[in-house]
């Protein structure tokens, strides 16, 4: 799970950092024999795309792609990714959001410079919801998924704007966050 879309840039586009670092992922669990899901958002489906190209993978994947505007896990384009994950063979055990955006403690999605981009962000968080999947977060700026298990003290300490951008949402027990060595000092 990837994708950040950058609304204010020159031009508007998706970060590279999380897809890039998607498709590398899923490239190496895909020569061991795991078998990947990409998702993202229409925002950022060409950037997941890109990568998973060069990755030489795209091919080997399916992308999910969660609307904008979804407003629920039963919305139907939601639901139908839950679906698809739950009827896979294997079926989806484990969900690693990479430099993925997600709500603050407001309910905002933030950028790092503390602007709202909610806007112009899917909700993948509610594909999180499902009990029986280890989640696991990737992010440095501490506005991404899974971040919120940790203080918002410390994202503060190591963010100017970490008070306010800090994420929520917590994956409870079954989350493994990695952030850079400058949040442990």
């Amino acid at each position: 799970m990837t994708g950040f879309f950058v609304p204010r840039g020159n031009p508007p586009a998706a970060e590279t950092d999380g897809p890039i670092g998607c498709a590398h992922l899923a490239a190496g669990l895909l020569r061991v024999g795991i078998p990947v899901r990409l998702v993202t958002d229409p925002l950022c489906l060409n950037a997941v795309k890109v990568a998973a190209q060069a990755a030489g993978i795209s091919d080997q994947v399916s992308v999910d792609v969660v609307p904008v505007n979804a407003a629920s896990v039963e919305d139907p384009s939601v639901a139908s990714i839950v679906n698809a994950w739950q009827s896979a063979k294997p079926q989806v055990s484990h969900v690693i959001a990479i430099e993925r955006a997600g709500p603050g403690y407001d309910g905002i999605v933030w950028n790092m410079i503390g602007k709202d981009i909610t806007a112009d962000t899917a909700p993948l968080h509610l594909l999180f919801t499902l009990n029986e999947i280890i989640s696991i977060g990737i992010g440095y700026a501490g506005n991404e998924l899974g971040m919120g298990t940790l203080p918002r003290e410390l994202i503060a300490k190591g963010v100017s704007t970490g008070e306010k951008i800090a994420c929520s949402w917590t994956f409870g027990k079954k989350c493994v966050k990695i952030v850079p060595n400058h949040y442990i000092a």
